[in-house]
Protein backbone atom coordinates (compact mmCIF):
# COMPACT_ATOMS: atom_id res chain seq x y z
CA UNK A 1 0.00 0.00 0.00
CA UNK A 2 1.43 3.50 -0.79
CA UNK A 3 1.48 6.36 1.50
CA UNK A 4 0.67 9.74 0.25
CA UNK A 5 2.77 12.27 1.44
CA UNK A 6 1.41 15.59 2.52
CA UNK A 7 2.54 18.55 0.14
CA UNK A 8 3.13 21.51 1.40
CA UNK A 9 2.97 24.79 -1.11
CA UNK A 10 4.38 28.09 -0.21
CA UNK A 11 3.34 30.61 -2.12
CA UNK A 12 6.25 33.93 -2.79
CA UNK A 13 3.02 36.13 -4.15
CA UNK A 14 3.70 38.56 -0.82
CA UNK A 15 7.22 39.29 -1.30
CA UNK A 16 7.63 39.31 -4.90
CA UNK A 17 7.61 43.07 -6.52
CA UNK A 18 3.92 44.06 -8.54
CA UNK A 19 4.63 44.26 -11.86
CA UNK A 20 5.25 48.10 -13.44
CA UNK A 21 1.75 49.14 -14.65
CA UNK A 22 1.09 50.13 -18.15
CA UNK A 23 -0.98 53.15 -19.87
CA UNK A 24 -2.28 54.20 -23.12
CA UNK A 25 -0.61 57.46 -23.76
CA UNK A 26 -0.89 58.36 -27.95
CA UNK A 27 -0.15 61.62 -27.36
CA UNK A 28 3.56 61.38 -25.65
CA UNK A 29 5.96 63.60 -26.10
CA UNK A 30 9.74 62.55 -26.10
CA UNK A 31 11.89 64.14 -23.88
CA UNK A 32 15.13 63.22 -26.59
CA UNK A 33 14.26 62.98 -29.98
CA UNK A 34 16.90 62.13 -32.95
CA UNK A 35 15.91 62.48 -36.50
CA UNK A 36 16.15 60.08 -39.21
CA UNK A 37 19.27 60.12 -41.26
CA UNK A 38 21.17 58.11 -43.93
CA UNK A 39 17.93 58.21 -45.84
CA UNK A 40 19.35 59.69 -49.29
CA UNK A 41 18.71 56.49 -51.10
CA UNK A 42 15.05 57.00 -50.81
CA UNK A 43 15.59 60.18 -52.85
CA UNK A 44 16.80 59.17 -56.22
CA UNK A 45 14.78 58.91 -59.23
CA UNK A 46 12.28 61.01 -56.92
CA UNK A 47 10.03 64.70 -57.98
CA UNK A 48 11.38 67.44 -56.17
CA UNK A 49 9.87 68.77 -53.49
CA UNK A 50 9.96 65.28 -51.93
CA UNK A 51 6.93 65.07 -49.66
CA UNK A 52 6.87 61.51 -47.51
CA UNK A 53 5.73 60.55 -43.77
CA UNK A 54 5.81 57.64 -41.89
CA UNK A 55 3.31 56.94 -38.40
CA UNK A 56 4.65 55.10 -35.63
CA UNK A 57 3.03 53.04 -32.76
CA UNK A 58 5.65 53.03 -30.00
CA UNK A 59 5.73 50.97 -26.05
CA UNK A 60 8.46 52.27 -23.50
CA UNK A 61 10.08 51.13 -20.61
CA UNK A 62 8.97 52.43 -17.63
CA UNK A 63 11.83 54.51 -17.61
CA UNK A 64 11.36 55.60 -20.83
CA UNK A 65 13.63 53.85 -23.42
CA UNK A 66 11.75 52.71 -26.48
CA UNK A 67 11.09 48.86 -26.06
CA UNK A 68 9.03 48.21 -29.23
CA UNK A 69 8.42 50.18 -32.63
CA UNK A 70 6.40 49.15 -35.11
CA UNK A 71 5.57 50.91 -38.63
CA UNK A 72 1.51 51.74 -38.81
CA UNK A 73 1.28 53.52 -42.27
CA UNK A 74 4.27 54.70 -44.96
CA UNK A 75 3.90 56.84 -48.07
CA UNK A 76 7.25 55.12 -48.78
CA UNK A 77 8.65 52.59 -47.32
CA UNK A 78 12.02 53.27 -48.18
CA UNK A 79 12.01 55.54 -45.26
CA UNK A 80 10.93 52.71 -42.67
CA UNK A 81 14.16 51.62 -41.86
CA UNK A 82 16.32 54.89 -41.04
CA UNK A 83 12.67 56.02 -38.88
CA UNK A 84 12.76 53.01 -37.12
CA UNK A 85 16.49 53.18 -36.64
CA UNK A 86 15.52 57.30 -35.23
CA UNK A 87 12.62 56.47 -32.84
CA UNK A 88 14.08 53.07 -31.30
CA UNK A 89 16.62 56.30 -29.82
CA UNK A 90 14.08 58.47 -28.90
CA UNK A 91 14.21 58.91 -24.77
CA UNK A 92 10.42 60.06 -22.54
CA UNK A 93 10.15 61.40 -19.34
CA UNK A 94 8.82 58.99 -16.17
CA UNK A 95 5.62 58.39 -15.56
CA UNK A 96 4.88 57.51 -12.28
CA UNK A 97 1.47 55.05 -11.67
CA UNK A 98 0.51 55.09 -7.96
CA UNK A 99 4.20 56.16 -7.22
CA UNK A 100 5.51 53.60 -9.12
CA UNK A 101 7.25 53.54 -12.50
CA UNK A 102 4.80 52.91 -15.49
CA UNK A 103 6.04 51.67 -18.67
CA UNK A 104 3.91 53.39 -21.73
CA UNK A 105 2.05 51.78 -24.76
CA UNK A 106 -0.10 52.78 -28.22
CA UNK A 107 2.11 56.68 -28.40
CA UNK A 108 1.76 57.52 -32.03
CA UNK A 109 4.26 59.82 -33.81
CA UNK A 110 4.54 60.64 -37.65
CA UNK A 111 7.39 61.94 -39.01
CA UNK A 112 7.31 63.99 -41.55
CA UNK A 113 10.46 63.71 -44.58
CA UNK A 114 10.61 67.20 -46.71
CA UNK A 115 13.14 67.83 -48.97
CA UNK A 116 13.29 70.66 -51.10
CA UNK A 117 16.27 69.84 -53.72
CA UNK A 118 17.87 66.89 -54.66
CA UNK A 119 20.89 66.08 -52.50
CA UNK A 120 24.15 67.00 -53.86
Amino acid sequence: MRRLLPFVFLAACASAPKPAPVVSTPDAQPMVRVSPTSFEMCLVGQDFPYRAQVEVKLATTPDGFVSAAEIVDSSDSCLNGPVLKAVNQWRYPPLFVDDQLAAREDIRAIIRIVAETEPQ
